[in-house]
């Protein structure tokens, strides 16, 4: 989802629907909807806003990575392909804040014995991305084991 504003709506509307039809030419947006009302804004925002949905199967691996935005394709089909290898018929969801590098991973492969699994995996692509095992939401006590694949010796002794 895109939201885009501007300094003058007269002509932003054009530039935006411009940009989309480049993009969709392109091949780099598959397809495309413009709200044409406040309403369908909010119904539009609604179904992202609605992120239990991804909880639907259960129980599910959620995870809070970084990526650098240049990276993020490369390292989504590479989860696939090595999710789908491992637990064919898994449910792979990926949402979050695009701009920032940030991206929610929620992963269901039907065994619950399976995070450690599914932590290696998720994990495995970032280092040679320059991504994080951590954006927003923090390291913890859950991805300590894992800091050292995005942070160096010293930064993890200064932290």
């Amino acid at each position: 989802m895109v939201e885009a504003l501007g300094g003058d709506d007269g002509r932003d509307a054009g530039r935006f629907l411009e940009v989309l039809s480049d993009a969709m030419e392109e091949g780099v947006v598959a397809d495309g909807a413009i709200a044409q009302s406040q309403s369908e804004r909010d119904a539009m925002w609604a179904i992202r806003d609605d992120v239990g949905q991804v909880r639907q199967h259960r129980p599910v691996f959620s995870f809070d990575i970084s990526v650098p935005l240049s990276k993020m394709d490369s390292y989504v089909v590479e989860l696939r392909q090595a999710l789908n290898i491992t637990w064919p018929g898994n449910h792979l969801s990926v949402f979050g804040h695009l701009g920032d590098g940030n991206l929610h991973i929620v992963v269901w492969v039907g065994d619950k014995s399976a995070k450690a699994a599914v932590e290696a995996v998720v994990y495995e692509g970032l280092p040679k991305r320059g991504g994080s095992v951590s954006a927003e939401h923090g390291i913890g006590i859950q991805k300590k084991q894992y800091l050292g694949m995005s942070r160096s010796a010293d930064e993890i002794l200064v932290m």
